[in-house]
């Protein structure tokens, strides 16, 4: 029988254990699920969605959907200083009605407990929606002190949680880096592109009898087929500079956005013109958490500040005018038993293109909540949103185009929401999860539809 020797065996396992624990593969995510009821029947009716057009009057027992993010990273090279990775995202989410005809929220959609992905029908059993919102390199140590990525990312995202709402979320595919030590705070860049292909009021002068993509007789069929000049395809400069101030912070930010057209775009009078973003925000602590302070004014395609990312994408259906919007929102505690998250948001935005208009709109939400135990909770969200339109144009609850009837005036929504919840709170407070929540929501206002003001229901809510 063959002899081994212990010790060149004990070192070749440590080694390995030693690089398997260097390279371990990190697991995070986001998750929430549940499930809701209308007091006068049927399902539960829904005043808002997460992203785009958030929720106006707060997040708490206004949520439909199911939606996950799963997120997985792992370093694969460690030497000398110098740091290689991958990360990936993939989400998964339920159809959503979403706004109905003159703006009436619908019910959100579930099917049995198999749902498949796939399918772009709202149908229950059809399937879900599925994404990969993330997939990008990273590597430290080849710029400065920084972290430089390339691929598919989020991208220094800011959010009100308590609204599900992105104020500055210039994600998509795109090269940069991350944290550069410059003079006393860090420098970010990010180079991305996107795409915008409405065919409707992404050209309002454009002359669709000559252009491919519409199945003229006179263009090639390869041509038709791909419809490449029936986008615009639009690049995205976006600089950001973090200034720390003793304990408060000072975060600068600066997008241009340009579309870039092919001759015949050009020739047909496609929409040229840049859009710019800019947006001060001052963090400071304040009663055991934080206050965040932003200004944004930007023109043109990132001028939608009402409802839109602000800075998602350089829209540039949206034609020209400008916007400029206030956020104040955080956390505060009082005491050990009570945390409050709020929000106070003023948005104004005017646009002159093709039926677009003024939009006035203000907010407010506040959340606060008790802490009976280290595991239960009561929270009760009261929120307010007023929007005063002059002349824009309405259509399925979205704007768009001057085909359609304008709307004009103030249109208001109020909601009332209280719930129980059980989560792990001596292990982060009012952002401890999962959370399990039951709770009731009453709505009121001009917005408020009638036979949907009150809904009940139990949610899930959890991040790791």
């Amino acid at each position: 029988m063959a002899k081994f020797k212990a010790l060149p065996i004990a070192a070749a396992v440590a080694t390995v254990l030693v690089a398997m624990s260097a390279s371990a593969v990190e697991f995070h995510g986001y998750m929430r699920a549940g499930i809701g009821q209308n007091a006068d029947g049927g399902g539960q009716v829904c005043y808002g969605n997460g992203g785009a057009y958030a929720h106006a009057v707060g997040r708490l027992g206004d949520e439909c959907d199911m939606y996950a993010e799963l997120t997985l990273g792992q370093e694969v090279f460690n030497r000398d200083g110098k740091t290689f990775g991958v990360v990936s995202t993939i989400a998964y989410g339920t159809h959503e009605s979403g706004p109905g005809e003159g703006g009436v929220p619908q019910m959100g959609s579930q099917g049995n407990s198999w749902q498949a992905q796939g399918g772009e029908s709202s149908s229950p059993w059809e399937g879900g929606r599925l994404s990969v919102r993330e997939m990008y390199a990273t590597a430290k140590g080849i710029i400065g002190d920084s972290t430089f990525w390339a691929g598919k990312r989020f991208g220094q995202r800011k959010d009100i949680h308590i609204l599900d709402f992105f104020y500055l979320m210039n994600s998509g595919t795109g090269v940069g880096f991350d944290g550069l030590s410059a003079g006393p705070g860090k420098l970010s860049f990010q180079w991305n592109q996107a795409n915008t292909g409405d065919g409707g009021p992404a050209f309002p002068d454009f002359d669709w009898s000559n252009a491919p993509g519409q199945n003229h007789p006179d263009m090639d069929q390869d041509v038709v087929n791909g419809g490449t000049n029936t986008w615009h395809r639009t690049n995205k400069l976006d600089v950001r500079y973090n200034l720390p101030v003793g304990s408060q912070n000072i975060d600068f930010v600066a997008i241009y956005g340009a579309p870039t057209l092919t001759d015949l775009q050009k020739d047909n009078g496609a929409f040229d013109e840049a859009g710019y973003l800019a947006q001060v925000e001052w963090t400071m602590p304040i009663l055991g958490g934080f206050n965040k302070l932003s200004g944004t004014y930007a023109t043109n395609g990132f001028a939608d500040l009402r409802d839109a990312f602000w800075g998602l994408n350089y829209a540039t259906w949206l034609g020209e005018g400008e916007g400029y919007g206030v956020i104040n929102h955080g956390l505060v505690k009082f005491g050990k038993k009570v945390e409050m998250a709020y929000v106070l948001k003023y948005t104004n935005t005017d646009l002159d293109s093709n039926g677009w208009a003024e939009s006035e709109s203000y907010s407010a939400v506040a959340r606060p909540m008790f802490k009976w135990n280290d595991v239960m909770s009561t929270a009760l969200e009261v929120g307010y949103d007023n929007v005063d339109w002059n002349g824009t144009a309405i259509c399925d609850g979205n704007l768009c185009g001057d085909r359609h009837q304008a709307r004009e005036g103030g249109e208001d929504l109020f909601k009332v929401t209280l719930a129980q919840q059980w989560s792990p709170l001596q292990n982060g407070g009012f952002w401890a999860r999962p959370q399990f929540r039951l709770f009731v929501s009453n709505y009121s206002g001009d917005r408020a539809v009638k036979e949907a003001e009150t809904m009940f229901g139990a949610q899930v809510e959890a991040w790791w």
